[in-house]
This record gives structure tokens, C-alpha cells and sequence, in this order.
């Protein structure tokens, strides 16, 4: 179902109230700070140990900007919850969809 909606009725450019009328309200709307998705995370602070958090965090402190995301649960992996995650614009239209694992 999820495959389907995301083929078939979420489009880029579809204004926040057409979301809400389609899906309903998300499970969680907020602003979050995540990173460009083309940009990637290099070796230099990719190690994760007491040393590499600090600079992982830095690093993403630098490069991460505040996006307006919707949360709808879709399902379950092993043990995780997966979500639809669509991303908002400034001008709350839709710039992104996508599943994850939350």
C-alpha cells in the first residue's frame, strides 16, 4: 500500500492541506534538523566512540538545517516502527517522501 501511495498519489509540490486530506493528520509533525541528502558523512568523523561522537556532532551541528517533516506509521520492521516521512517546504509544499525506519 505504501509503494502504491507513494507511486500513485504523492506528488513534489502538493500543498500540506492536500496531505492532511489524503492521509489524515500525521502521527508527528515538527521541525528537525537533518542533513542535505545528498551530502555524506566522511571517514573523518564517521568513527562512533567517545572522541568521534564529539566531532560527529559538530560536524552535523554544521551542516544540518531545520525541515518541516510529517511522520505516518506505516508498518513494522523487526522490532522498529517504519514511518512515511514527507518533507515541507518554507512554503508548506511537499519537497520530498520517503520511508524509514524510526
Amino acid at each position: 500500500m505504501t509503494k502504491d501511495l507513494i507511486k500513485n498519489y504523492l506528488r513534489p509540490g502538493m500543498q500540506r492541506d492536500s496531505i492532511i486530506i489524503l492521509l489524515g493528520q500525521p502521527y508527528m509533525e515538527k521541525i528537525e534538523y537533518r542533513l542535505p541528502k545528498e551530502l555524506q558523512v566522511p571517514d573523518s568523523v564517521s568513527k562512533i566512540d567517545s572522541i568521534g561522537i564529539e566531532k560527529f556532532n559538530a560536524w552535523h551541528s554544521k551542516f544540518s538545517q531545520p525541515d518541516t517533516i510529517m511522520r505516518y506509521p506505516v508498518g513494522w520492521s523487526t522490532i522498529d516502527p517504519n514511518f512515511l516521512i514527507i518533507k515541507l517546504g518554507q512554503d508548506s509544499t511537499v519537497t520530498d517522501f520517503w520511508v524509514e525506519q524510526g
